[in-house]
């Protein structure tokens, strides 16, 4: 159990949210989209594909989700329930329960990420930027919060190689150390799935069950020196829900991690 308790920390503080997408920042792209190298097809164009994915943007104020997940780690699987809770461009919430008790609660902002592990009564704090510059990127919490919808936020960077498949767009990029691919849904140009790898590192998002533009369904597989496999699984969303907010109190006795 304390290997999956540590192992869900990590999840936590930014491994699912941010680490993995550090794999679009790998080499530094510039923002200019034009030099993109594209496929041929009459189906695509290098800006057409950019504002088309922009246009079709959820658009809320704040969304709650709640639901039921699971992880897989060195041969141990841990179901858990979750309450997620997103106010568009200022907050991310996320509290994590085991069996009915909450064991995790995670907030990000603007200006600050606070995570309290009650399992080990202890906390920690950052700033949005030192959180960010921890993994070595650029990049909003708007954008995170886009990913977690589905959406597809970021610039093609200038070395991205854009093609058209049967019902798919699919966008990969090279780097000397790293590489990634990312498929998008031709029929609503929402996110599909996205592999980004290392000589050390893999990992693998798969977005599944759209219903009404949103994703409910997400598995993802992290591959290092451990396989780590975690489902989320939406069972309820609210949207644009009134007086929303997420109190966050750090108890006095937990000791700064």
């Amino acid at each position: 159990m304390r290997s999956l308790q540590l192992a869900i920390f990590y999840f936590l503080s930014g491994y699912f949210l941010l680490g993995v997408w550090v794999f679009f920042f790998a080499c530094r792209p510039s923002r200019q989209v034009s030099k993109a190298t594209f496929s041929t097809s009459a189906n695509l164009g290098a800006p057409n594909l950019l504002d088309s994915l922009k246009k079709v943007h959820f658009q809320y104020q704040s969304i709650v989700l709640k639901g039921k997940g699971s992880w897989l780690f060195q041969k141990q699987r841990q179901s858990f329930s979750y309450r997620m809770i997103i106010l568009k461009d200022s907050l991310l919430g996320l509290t994590i329960s085991v069996m009915g008790i909450q064991a995790l609660r995670f907030m990000v902002s603007k200006d600050s990420v606070k995570l309290v592990n009650y399992w080990e009564k202890t906390y920690s704090l950052w700033s949005f930027q030192e959180w960010i510059q921890k993994y070595g990127v650029s990049i909003s919490l708007g954008q995170v919060q886009s990913l977690l919808l589905g959406d597809y936020a970021l610039d093609f960077p200038s070395s991205a190689i854009v093609k058209f498949e049967g019902d798919t767009y699919w966008i990969q990029t090279l780097a000397p150390a790293s590489s990634t691919q990312v498929w998008i849904n031709a029929s609503n140009y929402k996110l599909h799935s996205f592999i980004a790898k290392t000589d050390t590192f893999s990992a693998k998002i798969y977005y599944n069950n759209y219903q009404n533009n949103l994703p409910t369904l997400f598995k993802v597989e992290l591959k290092g020196k451990a396989l780590n496999l975690i489902q989320l699984e939406h069972q309820s969303i609210e949207i644009n829900v009134s007086s929303l907010n997420f109190h966050f109190k750090i108890p006095e006795n937990y000791v700064r991690k």
